[in-house]
């Protein structure tokens, strides 16, 4: 797996032994940090050093920030965090005591209007 700066990685590996391990220098014989990177956290990729990746923590657990291995033993510990395809909503003019509801729709049919009114929406 190639990484580049700005991608987003999902750590896979670590699952067994509490997280992966984050070292405070790009060497893998520097000082290990205390804590380790959770299974399932999500980081952002601020350098790369071959196989190496400095990083910043988006969510999750472990360190802030530290450098990592893509791989370790053959065995991949980071992927490509999915894209989040989310629809991103701003709400205005709310008096404080009105209330809201958000109700979500598939994608094919939060393209257009005719779909929305096609399901009572």
């Amino acid at each position: 797996m190639l990484a580049n700066p700005g991608d987003e990685l999902e750590v896979v590996g670590g699952a067994l032994s509490g997280g992966i391990i984050v070292r405070a220098q790009v060497e893998t014989n520097s000082l290990e940090l205390p804590e380790r990177l959770t299974k399932t956290s999500i980081v952002r990729v601020t350098e790369c050093v071959g196989d190496r990746i400095l990083y910043e923590l988006v969510e999750g657990q472990g360190p802030k920030c530290g450098w990592l291995s893509l791989h370790f033993k053959g065995k991949q510990l980071l992927v490509h965090a999915p894209k989040n395809e989310g629809v991103n909503v701003l709400i205005t003019d709310l008096e404080p005591e009105e209330e809201f509801h958000l109700q979500t729709v598939p994608h094919e049919m939060s393209t257009s209007s005719e779909g929305l009114l096609k399901n009572g929406l």
